[in-house]
């Protein structure tokens, strides 16, 4: 959808310099590693709900910068 907004972390606070992507989706959370190939789903409600909280604060504050 075209009236997304889109947030960025400014370089002065990305480290993400990992090959690592994190993905939420319904009661799981998949973390793939595309360095070594790897992967791991975890579905556990009260993880994802405090990965979603993580979230939601991180681009609270990055949008108010």
């Amino acid at each position: 959808r075209l009236e997304r907004e889109l947030v960025v972390i400014p370089p002065e606070l990305d480290e993400f310099e990992d090959n690592i992507s994190l993905t939420i989706y319904g009661n799981k959370i998949a973390y793939i590693d595309f360095t070594t190939e790897t992967s791991i789903i975890i579905e556990h409600k009260a993880l994802v709900d405090f990965h979603k909280k993580m979230f939601r604060i991180m681009y609270m504050t990055l949008r108010n910068k």
